[in-house]
């Protein structure tokens, strides 16, 4: 297959493997006109092989204008969305510290479910631990998975109409190609919790590597949600009969319902058959507190109290109870806190 003409994707290769990029036949990107050590810059790319697009004009990393303009295939609609997500991002990049960051975390957070943006918000979370975190870069990285994906799609015409079929390619596109996993290797580290990390490193634990997925496929116009599964998130799509079609996001593959059975009952030790309200759509706010939870269980363990204080700050915003408020409570007092085990 030839080179798409007018799509030039700023996509790098990933750490120590050869350009995912080739099966595509995608050209590195390059400005007309731009000078060449802008294009060789350009080609290198940024952290972790992925990097957003400039213009020559010296626009914001990412500008809706200029990525409209490289890629004249998006339809307006994904543009405009794209500009509102850079437009909000630019109000989450405000630099705070303290009270007044815990505040401005609560106000984004009076927005209807629906209206939350997920990956903002996640990313939101990274910034005390990453301070000056580029969190419109990072929205950009997930355009340009989105936009690839949503070619692939377009070039693999064979697959059905239904979303548990257009979600196949992408999950070869991220985990195949791009080379996305669940980190088997270290899966406490705090990094698999944090967005950033895990756009940049590709690999991270369930419910990080959902969002991921979640994300490319809503910008490749593949409807997608979470599943908050008992010890193991989860990511669903509807067959063209609106039967559930199910996704493991830590190795990228469809769950059959034997092996789905068998993961529900290691986790609650149920030999009976799966509670169905287990399989309904996560909201988002359920799934950023399941995020921060998984932070508080690791935290916890390593007696890390200034970054356990972090996460039950924004638990208790999230979602107040008595239990969070009384374990940030005994934080504050400097007591002993039993650890808890992690939802994942």
């Amino acid at each position: 297959m030839g080179t798409l003409k007018g799509f030039a994707p700023p996509f790098g290769p990933p750490p120590a493997t050869a350009s995912p990029l080739a099966p595509l036949g995608l050209a590195m990107p390059s400005h007309d006109g731009a000078p060449p050590a802008t294009r060789a810059r350009e080609a290198r790319g940024g952290r972790g092989g992925l990097s957003v697009p400039k213009s020559p004009q010296g626009e914001p990393a990412g500008s809706p204008r200029d990525w409209g303009r490289r890629c004249p295939h998006t339809p307006t609609g994904w543009r405009e969305k794209a500009h509102a997500r850079r437009a909000w991002s630019a109000i989450l990049n405000l630099r705070m510290s303290g009270p007044t960051d815990l505040l401005m975390f609560a106000h984004l957070l009076r927005q209807p479910d629906r209206e939350l943006d997920l990956e903002s918000t996640a990313l939101l979370l990274s910034e005390p631990e990453y301070p000056g975190l580029d969190i419109p870069g990072f929205l950009g990285k997930l355009d340009v998975m989105g936009e690839l994906a949503r070619i692939r799609l377009e070039v693999e015409r064979r697959c059905g109409p239904a979303p548990a079929d257009r979600v196949l390619p992408i999950l070869r596109l991220l985990y195949g190609e791009l080379g996305f996993q669940g980190n088997v290797a270290d899966y406490y580290d705090p990094r698999n919790s944090f967005l950033n990390e895990v756009i940049d490193r590709r690999t991270g634990n369930p419910i990080s590597l959902a969002i991921v997925l979640m994300a490319v496929c809503q910008r490749a116009g593949v409807e997608t949600f979470g599943i908050s599964f008992p010890g193991h998130f989860l990511v669903g799509a509807r067959r063209r009969d609106r039967s559930l079609a199910v996704v493991d996001p830590f190795d990228g593959r469809m769950v059959r319902r034997p092996e789905l059975r068998a993961l529900y009952e290691s986790a609650t030790g149920d030999p009976t058959d799966i509670d169905e309200h287990y399989l309904v759509p996560a909201t988002r706010r359920q799934i950023l507190v399941r995020v921060l939870n998984n932070l508080r269980a690791i935290y916890e363990v390593r007696g890390d109290q200034r970054r356990l204080r972090f996460v039950l700050e924004r638990m208790s915003v999230l979602s107040p109870s008595e239990e969070v408020r009384s374990r940030l409570n005994a934080l504050v007092a400097d007591v002993a806190i039993a650890p808890r085990v992690s939802v994942n």
